[in-house]
């Protein structure tokens, strides 16, 4: 562990705009180049090229006043908060022109970390600087790093946005294993390293096929919670019976299985994945036409290829980190594809890359269901929920 001085240089460091911005570019460039295998002759990286230099000029030209202003994380939570008028930020104006080729759907629940500020007033406010997150961190940053380290196999203790003991351990855990200094903060290298692995902090145009806000969110929210799904799927009574791999799982009590929950033949399972894969899914009865019309259009499509595994669809449990949230597996409204490639809280693959499904999504959509990628704050992309009955 570090000590209260040591503390306050890694604090100090993480508000060096500059710096931090380059070490971003770097590792965004290397996660582009190494694991997404992109051509630095290709369109798509000209375009990441241009939006880095464009927001470090810019960045550079804000930076004249050592007036800097910090808010908590506790302001970044509230808007209604203002900090005192200083001038504009460096940090701010960079992530503007990172975005100035595309707008961010506003229905997202996080914004990129240098993009939140408080509200603009006709004096010109000090928005936020980027900061590391540490115990007693408080917000959706927070929830959306929970996530992340929940993908990762290191528990969090819960998707709550509060940066407490379990968080920390949890974050120490994972720089551990991945060759980092195990202060539990997640600062400057502990975001890069997480960068590298998917984990998103800049948002992209929508518009780019290749850019990872592709494809855009539909005209349709997903089922938000357990009294929306009750109310399509019906009601259970249910028992908590956690285990050692599965600690969200539950058992369901009565006759709603057997009523509700058909094997629905799918055999492009088999035509995807090879004749040992499943024939079939198990899966809410009221759904059961849209799933099997779904698969049928993505062969049509010729989009079988995209599938590397099937990872569920019924499993009776909560949400990933809740312990009051029934998932829609437990529904039986909800499948997994690709889980390995795309795990909870991380960037799902680009389009391009191996185990990328967002070329899957418009037809999903087009049948009524909602991609896991479009949850705001923990991102799922190996998840495919349904959201209305057709």
């Amino acid at each position: 562990m570090i000590d209260d001085a040591g503390r306050a240089l890694v604090a100090a460091r993480e508000d060096d705009t500059l710096e931090l911005l380059q070490d971003l570019r770097a590792a965004r460039e290397q996660y582009e180049r190494d694991v997404a295998k992109r051509s630095e002759t290709s369109k798509f990286w000209k375009g990441l090229v241009n939006r880095w230099n464009n927001a470090l000029n810019v960045a550079k030209s804000f930076i004249t006043s050592s007036e800097e202003v910090a808010l908590t994380d506790t302001q970044i939570e509230s808007p209604r908060i203002q900090p005192q008028s200083r001038g504009f930020s460096a940090s701010r104006a960079a992530t503007n022109a990172m975005l100035s080729s595309g707008v961010a759907d506003a229905s997202a629940e996080i914004a990129p970390i240098a993009e939140i500020s408080a509200p603009l007033t006709s004096e010109s406010t000090r928005p936020v600087a980027l900061r590391a997150l540490r115990l007693g961190s408080q917000g959706p940053l927070v929830k959306a790093w929970q996530s992340f380290l929940q993908g990762q196999h290191f528990d969090p203790g819960g998707l709550d946005g509060e940066f407490g003991d379990k968080t920390q351990a949890a974050t120490s855990a994972f720089q551990a294993a991945n060759g980092l200094t195990s202060d539990g903060v997640a600062g400057r290298e502990t975001m890069m390293k997480a960068m590298q692995l998917g984990f998103e902090l800049i948002e992209e145009p929508a518009a780019d096929m290749t850019g990872s806000n592709f494809p855009p969110r539909p005209d349709f929210p997903p089922l938000e919670n357990t009294a929306a799904r009750r109310a399509v799927f019906g009601a259970f009574n249910f028992v908590s019976e956690p285990r050692p791999d599965n600690r969200e799982n539950i058992r369901i009590l009565g006759t709603w299985t057997r009523d509700n929950i058909v094997s629905v033949p799918i055999p492009q399972l088999r035509k995807a994945l090879g004749p040992h894969a499943p024939a079939s899914m198990q899966f809410h009865k009221l759904a059961a036409a849209q799933l099997k019309a779904l698969w049928e259009e993505w062969e049509s499509a010729s989009l079988l290829d995209r599938i590397l595994s099937f990872d569920g669809a019924f499993v009776p449990r909560f949400i990933r980190g809740s312990t009051t949230q029934l998932s829609n597996h437990a529904f039986g409204s909800a499948f997994d594809v690709n889980a390995d490639e795309n795990p909870l809280g991380a960037r799902p693959k680009l389009v391009g890359t191996r185990g990328a499904v967002r070329e899957l999504v418009p037809i999903a959509n087009k049948h009524g269901f909602y991609w896991g990628g479009h949850f705001g704050s923990r991102p799922d992309g190996m998840h495919f929920e349904i959201a209305f009955i057709q």
